[in-house]
């Protein structure tokens, strides 16, 4: 379905709560981090976006211990943990909500400076990001937990959930776990845990519609192959206009007061207060749960991405720990589609570009997103066509842009086009923007181009620029001198990458070419790009040098040298200047709110 009625109501709801509502909420927020660094990156930005959040709520950023990665599950320990620091055993009567962000999004590079929980959507003014968007599609969820004990619903920083639930009435066990459930095609199904329902016969209740909505699961297979979930009857009942298999697959889940508490006595005695092996929480939590749950999962290192010693052994007491607990599912979905629900991933560039740009978007219809949002100036001219000419960028022109007197802009919409998108962004006069490309955070100067299916963010471009097609390309600030002096000035490195190059992969190809000589694990490591004291002057150079490798005529520099010091996507993590960056997104929201502003009353 493609409804935008049931979050314009959740919108409705959470601006009531922006204005002071007294409507149940949740009691703490939380962040999870990677590492200190990214805590305390987090902490400013919630900082700057206090005014954009409900007040009601308390928010929490909290780091993963250094040392091993502990993957969601193990965070959620650590945060159970502090939680019991924080509010003692009331911490059981709190609603909480933790949105698990921690990570450096290697494939989404857009995020990895500043977290997948503060990525902008082309929607409202100022933008809304990933982390106010949970709490709107979640805005209804504190009501249906109980009010005489707490619990915590657990979620991922890089989803949206829109669904209807049919005016049902329903609410989160306050035993065992409550999970989400969404019907998706079997692609989807075994890349995602499912679930695997007991009949309507089974369960012996009188159903209150169609379609009951709450449900018992027998069983949760965590990524299953197609024979699996044939075997297992994971498959939901075909209605007549379906048209392929569907099954009933996961994204968030609710954890009563009870397991919080299994979990905390688990996490303080059985574990030491340590874990030292990744944990999924979805992979090793909910497949101890169901009546016919077995713990053939354990020993399996399938989907775990590094396999430390100590890992078969913490899941098994994990497995005894939660083995019997209740699962139940709120299954967002019905045959005759009274109750229906979507699950979308922003979690890597492609996907990115496909919510916002692709003209069958489910989530742009849904969430009613704009092509242009806060920008100020005029996009003269977008590329459906992207003819390709010697300097690598789209240039002619498909379609003219509206210009209206606000200075907002509106595309001329045509069904089968793939149209750009443009967030927060100053843009001069006669800019060309190619097909499906996406420019955030960023000044074009005028007369400039950007290339087809190109992501620009946070740079600024002179007049005359141009991005080349099929490019990411991303300005930095960093601490030059790699210390925690935050009032020391920053430079500026601009890294461009081919769009589709996979920065975690061990054979490194940047720009779709394969990298020969002396090379790091991935391209994450390899070192590319020079530092410089302004953005514009960093885009100039590190573009130029792109333009040049990618038409043969100048070979990649890796590495430092003599003659200047290049710089990683890690190097930039490490040495990100926050302050430095989001004063820079700050001032150019100001100056576009600004120049709107005298737009209207001229």
């Amino acid at each position: 379905m493609e409804s935008a009625e049931p979050m314009k109501q959740r919108f409705l709801k959470f601006n009531k709560l922006l204005d002071g509502s007294d409507d149940v909420t949740w009691d703490v927020v939380v962040l999870t981090a990677a590492d200190d660094k990214q805590k305390i990156a987090f902490e400013k930005q919630i900082a700057v976006k206090r005014k954009q959040l409900p007040s009601q709520s308390k928010y929490l950023v909290v780091a993963d211990p250094p040392g091993y990665k502990i993957g969601n599950g193990g965070s959620t320990l650590v945060v159970i943990a502090k939680l019991d620091e924080m509010f003692g055993s009331n911490f059981l009567k709190l609603k909480t909500l933790i949105i698990h962000a921690g990570g450096y999004s290697q494939r989404f590079p857009n995020a990895s400076a500043l977290g997948k929980a503060f990525v902008t959507l082309p929607l409202g003014a100022p933008l809304y990001d990933m982390m106010q968007m949970k709490l709107v599609s979640y805005v209804d969820f504190p009501g249906k937990m109980s009010s005489d004990s707490g619990g915590i619903f657990i979620s991922s920083s890089d989803t949206i959930e829109v669904y209807h639930d049919g005016n049902v009435e329903w609410s989160f066990s306050n035993q065992g776990i409550t999970a989400l459930g969404h019907p998706s095609p079997l692609d989807v199904a075994v890349t995602h845990g499912v679930f695997v329902l007991e009949s309507e016969t089974e369960e012996k209740e009188e159903a209150t519609t169609t379609t009951r909505i709450k449900r018992k699961c027998r069983h949760f297979l965590h990524k299953p192959s197609v024979e699996q979930m044939r075997e297992t009857h994971a498959f939901l009942p075909k209605s007549s206009n379906q048209q392929q298999e569907l099954a009933l697959t996961d994204s968030a889940f609710f954890i009563s007061a009870p397991v919080c508490q299994l979990l905390l006595e688990y996490y303080r005695h059985a574990a030491g207060g340590a874990i030292k092996c990744e944990l999924d929480a979805y992979g090793d939590f909910l497949q101890a749960l169901g009546t016919d749950c077995d713990g053939s999962y354990v020993t399996s290192t399938r989907n775990v991405v590094t396999a430390t010693e100590s890992l078969v052994d913490t899941r098994r007491q994990v497995f005894r720990l939660l083995r019997g607990t209740p699962l139940h599912v709120i299954a967002l979905w019905s045959p005759d589609d009274v109750i229906w629900s979507d699950f979308h991933h922003i979690g890597t560039l492609r996907e990115f570009r496909h919510h916002l740009c692709s003209h069958d978007s489910k989530l742009r219809r849904q969430l009613q997103l704009e092509r242009v949002a806060n920008c100020a100036g005029v996009v003269t001219s977008y590329d459906v066509t992207c003819e390709e000419h010697d300097d690598d960028v789209t240039t002619s022109t498909a379609g003219k842009m509206a210009t209206v007197k606000d200075a907002a802009i509106s595309w001329k919409e045509e069904p089968a086009a793939n149209l750009p998108c443009v967030m927060t962004s100053r843009i001069g006069a006669d800019v060309t923007i190619g097909e499906e490309a996406i420019v955030e955070f960023s000044r074009i100067g005028a007369s400039s181009a950007v290339g087809r299916r190109s992501v620009v963010s946070g740079c600024y471009l002179a007049d005359g620029s141009r991005v080349p097609s099929d490019a990411f390309v991303h300005t930095i600030a960093i601490k030059w001198r790699n210390d925690d002096d935050d009032a020391a000035a920053p430079r500026y490195v601009t890294v461009i990458y081919g769009i589709d190059d996979d920065m975690k992969s061990s054979r490194i190809r940047y720009d779709g070419k394969s990298v020969v000589g002396s090379t790091p694990s991935s391209l994450w490591y390899l070192k590319l790009f020079v530092a410089c004291e302004t953005p514009r002057e960093s885009y100039d150079v590190t573009c130029a040098r792109f333009v040049a490798y990618r038409a043969g005529k100048k070979e990649l520099r890796i590495g430092d040298d003599d003659e200047e010091l290049l710089f990683s996507m890690h190097d930039l993590i490490s040495r990100k200047h926050v302050d430095a960056m989001l004063t820079l997104k700050r001032d150019l929201a100001a100056e576009v709110d600004d120049e709107r502003t005298r737009s209207l009353i001229a």
